[in-house]
């Protein structure tokens, strides 16, 4: 395997690239590493416009959540054709025995 790593230290951060070929399964990998001392909130004035772009700000501190949505965003209309074919739900004031307690 072959590794290519590029480093750059800013006043607050500090990035990393780096970028490995494994010929044996021809394959290459990329990767960024961003750190951040003591915060990404202090190293925001290096990435300029960010701080503007409250939308990608939120992306920034929440990659987890964005994912989420993103696989929803996506899934939603499979997921609307499963709920199509399922009886309706009973409604929550119902009776017990009609909400299929088991009694």
């Amino acid at each position: 395997m072959t590794e290519t790593r590029l480093t750059g230290t800013l006043p607050n951060m500090t990035v990393e690239i780096l970028h490995q070929a494994e010929p044996e399964s021809g394959a290459e990998r990329m990767t960024i590493h961003l750190v951040a001392r003591p915060d990404f909130q202090a190293a925001l004035p290096l990435v300029g416009g960010l701080a503007q772009m409250p939308a990608m700000l939120a992306l920034w501190q929440a990659p987890f959540q964005a994912w989420a949505q993103a696989v929803q965003a996506v899934a939603a209309p499979w997921m609307g054709a499963m709920g199509a074919g399922l009886p309706p739900r009973p409604a929550e004031n119902a009776h017990p025995t009609l909400r299929g307690s088991g009694k």
